[in-house]
């Protein structure tokens, strides 16, 4: 493949990513409108850290980095938790 070729592949995949992440958004907002309902807080630490040791060891799987994918994750939870607030 030429490297324009592979840029524009990059440039699919971070679309898609970008999908993901807006609908992960909208069923964060879902998700926190019901915790409201049933008075429950909107930060799960004990999920939180269960989702995250669930998709550290699938990227061990796959042969990611553990601490990168942790990283972003923290990053994207962190992020949901902020538009929820906001809700």
């Amino acid at each position: 493949m030429t490297l324009e070729k592979l840029r524009n592949e990059i440039d699919k995949i971070n679309s898609q990513i970008l999908k993901l992440l807006k609908q992960r958004e909208e069923i964060g907002i879902y998700l926190a409108m019901n915790k409201r309902k049933m008075g429950l807080p909107l930060k799960d630490d004990e999920r939180e850290k269960n989702m995250l040791a669930g998709l550290k060891a699938k990227a061990k799987d796959m042969g990611l980095s553990e601490s990168y994918i942790e990283n972003l994750f923290q990053v994207i939870i962190e992020e949901t938790l902020r538009v929820e607030e906001e809700q």
